[in-house]
């Protein structure tokens, strides 16, 4: 879908949004490189073994850590729910929000911006 939004105050400016199925690796050079916000659905996703407690999260395994870092430019935002992304490929946590979901007894949104 794409907006395309004119005010006084403003130039026109143009939003698209897109949403994707499919294995993530397979955008790599295409919708993830040109991304500015990327929303992943996390919470069965696998994690490094240990809780980190600087983060107060699970750790997404290098499989998405690494390969989003890889993928995404500098200053990506990433959120993710109920895992962070692993700050050793650059991953900064920026806000976290605990939501109620009566599936899961809770979950949490990690807002996360990539700075490498």
């Amino acid at each position: 879908t794409t907006t395309t939004t004119t005010t006084q105050d403003k130039p026109t400016t143009t939003t698209t949004l897109q949403l994707h199925l499919g294995p993530a690796n397979e955008y790599c050079t295409t919708i993830l490189s040109e991304a500015d916000i990327i929303f992943a659905y996390t919470t069965v996703w696998p994690t490094l073994p240990e809780f980190n407690v600087d983060l107060g999260a699970m750790i997404l395994g290098p499989e998405w850590s690494f390969m989003l870092s890889e993928c995404c430019t500098n200053g990506v935002v990433v959120i993710t729910t109920d895992r962070a992304l692993d700050p050793k490929y650059g991953w900064e946590l920026v806000s976290r929000l605990d939501v109620e979901n009566p599936d899961l007894l809770g979950s949490t949104g990690f807002v996360q911006v990539l700075r490498k």
